[in-house]
């Protein structure tokens, strides 16, 4: 029973290595924290690439190359994608050279004020009942006529100087 333990264990943290081989990461924007991400060289100071994360999706990105290997020949390949939140693959993905591992990190912005998902945004009230509507209303009624025995200038003809 404990070689079966240990066979176990081992073969966990087989898989566990491997899988970190490349780094993935997945970052969540939602209506009460709107997240942007930067990839930044801290050692340039420069920003690289950034993403404002639509609300109620989900940035995947993904480093392709071994970090020994991107770290000795000095670049990355990175390859993003927006999707729904909780679908870690999906939508149309983009990839970009970056600097290897030990240049880089990601800085993450929360936006400041909440926002709605587009489609969850509320609609702009409905008019009252007998209210009139822009397909109801009525044109601007033209002036009455003025009192008996009052002229008015002809708006035609130029203003006096």
């Amino acid at each position: 029973m404990k070689t079966v333990a240990t066979l176990v264990a081992m073969l966990t943290a087989t898989t566990l290595v491997g899988c970190a081989e490349h780094e993935a990461y997945h970052f969540v924007s939602t209506a009460s924290m709107p997240q942007t991400v930067t990839l930044r060289n801290y050692q340039s100071g420069e920003n690289i690439w950034s993403q404002e994360i639509p609300v109620g999706k989900q940035l995947n990105v993904a480093f392709l190359r071994r970090a020994d290997i991107a770290d000795s020949q000095g670049w990355d390949e990175m390859r993003w994608s927006i999707s729904d939140i909780g679908r870690n693959h999906g939508g149309v993905s983009s990839t970009i050279k970056v600097p290897p591992p030990s240049e880089r990190r990601f800085d993450l912005h929360d936006r400041s004020t909440p926002e709605a998902r587009p489609q969850l945004a509320t609609p702009a009230p409905e008019p009252a009942l007998g209210a009139p509507t822009p397909a109801t209303a009525t044109k601007p009624k033209p002036a009455k006529k003025p009192p008996e025995g009052v002229v008015m200038p002809d708006p035609k003809q130029a203003a006096p100087k």
